[in-house]
């Protein structure tokens, strides 16, 4: 809640507007009255005001100059002027100042209200900007090795980001590695005990093995680190120059040079492992290309290179230089690319899933040419669909047989074609899409009725926005939006007509006095209900009753 000081040399002008406008509705804690420029110093010295509302011309010091001594005291109070016509061109001096608001005598209560609601609503902003930035940097410093990790863990799984974004994420999380630059990707399993998931320390062992690779590796290479999806340890190196400059070969080293000092290092890495942390590693070094286009494919080599030892061999060091290369089918990458496709449905973005389906049947007819192979990549899509299509179904409590209505299930694995299959995944996403709709429409119509339910039993109350969405659990904004979609009104219209009539039914039907119908129907002053009454309906409380009692 804020503090205003509405300063005014003219007594009844301060007393008015202290005493008769809903200051807690619109956010204010605290109001000051001052009858002198003076006297309002006074108050700001021993207060932190947020908002002061001053007339120009007062006695001795004038609301120009106040507002002088106001900007020497406290830079971050917002100022409103209320002026005379003839004052206007002279009000304007104050413009230097920073005032926010100029208001013409004779003032409405209306024009103070809708200054003061601007003003906190700034102020709101302004503090949750100065809050959020805090939490951000606060956040940022406790997460960054998660963070960074999480990054590269992005990158080796092919997602993309546009130059400009990477390189502001790369400076925001503090990463000396450039676009274009060489990178190498080294891959480290634990094993024995340190591999077991009864074992307490593994992420102990773990940044301890990170830092000994730094340690040995300092000279050479910086390092970046993240534990991928197969929770194997991943360290992408990006060599130093002499100079101190990430991603530049240094003077005379060529990239086998760059290969042999990394694979070097991982060697002694493994070994210090063993010694000092009595326990064993294994470790492959793949090779090198520019960063970041090449690091899902370097990750790949790695991958692949491990899973020819996967058994009982432990403690091993393979690097991609001394393996033969052998005759190998491409995978479909836009299939398990990041976002995959049992994320997308588990978020129901269904044309992001349509898009993402165009890119694998794209891609499915480009490796057409290699025979038998496509009816094995046919295969792959359309058993990597129906798990997410089940995984969606299940997650949701449903059969995928009630989701799809009458669409086809199942598909013949034997006869199966890349036109027959997309056919297939277009009808399905079209089937869930519809039943996604559905179902949205109808919770959308069921949250209204619960707004509107919790309206009509709390009309006596303070029923904000803020509370609505509390209430039901959504974003205000969020809730606003669904509210008018449904209703073809807007929320605030909505809450305004049920109190007003409300208040009719009572003026009609009860012997009830004002001020007792203005707090029935959620007002906390009197006059502020009259205002609002006769701004609607055109007369005051009292004449409408009149008018129905003659």
């Amino acid at each position: 809640m804020y503090k205003i000081l509405i300063v005014d040399d003219e007594k009844f002008v301060v007393d008015s507007l202290t005493g008769t406008l809903p200051w807690n509705e619109l956010g204010i804690g605290e109001v000051f009255g001052a009858y002198s420029a003076r006297e309002a110093l006074q108050i700001i010295e021993q207060h932190h005001v947020d908002i002061v509302l001053t007339d120009i011309r007062m006695p001795g010091m004038d609301g120009i100059q106040l507002i002088e001594r106001i900007r020497s005291l406290s830079f971050n109070t917002e100022c409103v002027l209320l002026t005379g016509y003839e004052e206007f061109s002279y009000a304007k001096q104050a413009i230097r100042h920073q005032v926010v608001d100029y208001l013409l005598k004779p003032v409405s209560d209306d024009a103070i209200i809708s200054a003061i609601r601007g003003i906190t609503g700034r102020l709101n902003e302004k503090w949750e900007q100065i809050s959020s930035y805090q939490r951000a940097v606060s956040t940022l410093n406790e997460q960054l090795p998660a963070l960074q990790a999480d990054l590269l863990r992005d990158l080796l799984n092919g997602r993309k980001f546009g130059a400009r974004l990477l390189g502001d994420k790369l400076r925001v999380l503090r990463l000396p590695f450039g676009l274009d630059d060489t990178v190498a990707l080294m891959l480290i399993r634990l094993e024995g005990e340190f591999a077991s998931e009864e074992y307490q320390d593994r992420w102990l062992i773990e940044y301890a093995i990170i830092n000994m690779a730094r340690e040995i590796m300092a000279q050479d290479f910086h390092l970046w680190s993240c534990r991928d999806a197969h929770d194997y340890l991943v360290v992408a190196a990006a060599p130093r120059s002499a100079e101190g400059a990430v991603g530049e070969m240094p003077e005379g080293m060529g990239h086998a040079d760059l290969l042999e000092r990394l694979e070097r290092g991982a060697c002694l890495l493994q070994e210090n492992v063993a010694t000092f942390l009595k326990g064993n590693v294994s470790v492959v070094v793949g090779g090198q290309s520019e960063f970041p286009e090449g690091l899902p494919k370097l990750h790949a080599e790695v991958l692949a290179l491990i899973r020819t030892q996967i058994g009982s061999n432990q403690g091993f060091f393979m690097t991609a230089r001394r393996v033969p290369e052998r005759e190998s089918i491409d995978s479909l990458s836009a299939l398990h690319k990041p976002p995959s496709l049992l994320h997308l449905f588990e978020a129901g973005y269904w044309e992001e899933i349509r898009i993402k389906l165009d890119s694998v049947f794209a891609e499915l007819e480009q490796l057409g040419g290699r025979g038998g192979a496509t009816h094995e990549y046919a295969l792959e899509v359309y058993h990597a669909f129906s798990a997410a299509l089940y995984h969606y179904a299940h997650a949701n409590g449903r059969p995928v047989l009630e989701l799809l209505h009458d669409g086809k299930l199942y598909l013949s694995e034997e006869s199966l074609s890349v036109h027959r299959l997309r056919e297939w995944a277009k009808a399905v996403c079209d089937a869930l899409h519809q039943t996604a709709n559905k179902e949205m429409s109808n919770s959308r119509t069921a949250v209204v009725h619960i707004v509107q339910d919790f309206i009509h039993q709390r009309l006596s109350e303070d029923v904000s926005l803020q509370t609505l969405a509390d209430h039901v659990g959504w974003h205000p904004v969020h809730l606003s939006k669904v509210f008018k979609l449904e209703t073809g009104e807007m929320l605030s219209d909505y809450l305004l007509r049920i109190r007003l009539e409300r208040a009719v039914q009572l003026l009609k039907s009860s012997e009830l006095r004002i001020f007792e119908i203005a707090a029935q129907v959620g007002y906390l002053t009197t006059s502020y209900f009259i205002k609002v009454f006769k701004k609607y309906y055109g007369v005051t409380p009292q004449e409408y009753r009149n008018a129905g009692d003659g």
